[in-house]
């Protein structure tokens, strides 16, 4: 029926219909592409290094799935590749050989982009880039709470130690987006306040500045006030090693007076004096 009401809007539908036959006639008159472009073909793709796009090397070892899912995720959106990992293929999709090429391109850049731990893990015969994905990603999702029990722990009780500030936050926020992707995310304070506690000795005099912050400090924010105190440290380490270095040259200087130098100047030396001999005495 021409005149049905949109039952969200209560508006006649007619005038939709209106507003979609004016709208497509300004994309046709306009030129608008509606279709969307085709996938790279594979032959392209085989040419990708997967290094240059995806510089994380995926492993067990170290909690990176995150960064490394963020670069993943980022190449095959770019190359309209993301439903090769989203759904399973179907019957006619692995028929097709231009498809099959294309998904063991994605293959081949998940095999060389992980380590040896996780390779033997995820490789299969004749394996789909969805069957591997899925299992790299089951690898990283299984025993969720064991890995929390262990994550949490570290998190706790990390302390900076010899590490500079840079180092010291990167783990920190290495931790806290492992435990982000097992389900266990650290709220904002929390972090901050875990950096606080774990900070060396020589920083205590930042604690009462980032606690006394308001609004309070965030993670990012808390950081970039300690590496500035790091760098003022490492100044002030400089000038005073200058300084240092300085006063003793000065002080060896005066220490070494020449040699032969008398103590008193200006007095002959006793040695230097000669001994007059007495008159001969005569009659």
């Amino acid at each position: 029926m021409s005149s049905a009401v949109n039952p969200l809007y209560g508006i006649d539908g007619s005038v939709h219909d209106d507003d979609s036959s004016s709208s497509s006639s300004f994309a046709a008159d306009s030129g608008a592409v509606t279709v969307p472009p085709p996938p790279l073909s594979a032959s392209t793709l085989q040419t990708v290094n997967i290094r240059y796009h995806v510089p994380v090397v995926l492993d067990v070892a170290e909690p990176n799935h995150a960064e490394w899912r963020c670069f993943f995720d980022s190449v095959i959106g770019k190359f309209g590749l993301a439903a090769h990992v989203a759904v399973p293929p179907t019957r006619r999709q692995r028929r097709d050989q231009e498809w099959m090429m294309v998904d063991q391109c994605i293959v081949s850049w998940l095999y060389n982009s992980v380590s040896r731990d996780v390779l033997d893990f995820a490789r299969a015969p004749d394996a789909t880039a969805y069957e591997v994905w899925e299992r790299i990603d089951d690898m990283f999702r299984d025993n969720q709470l064991h890995r929390a029990v262990y994550l949490e722990a570290e998190f706790r009780g990390l302390y900076q130690g010899d590490m500079t500030i840079g180092q010291y936050t990167a783990r920190l926020k290495q931790l806290t987006d492992a435990l982000r992707d097992i389900g266990q995310p650290v709220s904002e304070p929390s972090q901050v306040l875990n950096l606080i506690r774990g900070l060396s000795p020589k920083y205590r005099h930042t604690v009462s500045a980032l606690t006394a912050k308001t609004p309070p400090h965030t993670f990012l924010s808390a950081r970039s006030y300690l590496l500035l105190e790091e760098l003022y440290d490492k100044e002030q380490s400089k000038m005073a090693s200058h300084h240092a270095l300085v006063a003793t040259a000065n002080g060896s200087g005066r220490a070494s007076a020449p040699a032969g130098q008398s103590d008193a100047p200006g007095k002959a030396s006793s040695s230097s004096k000669k001994k007059k001999k007495p008159a001969p005495f005569r009659g």
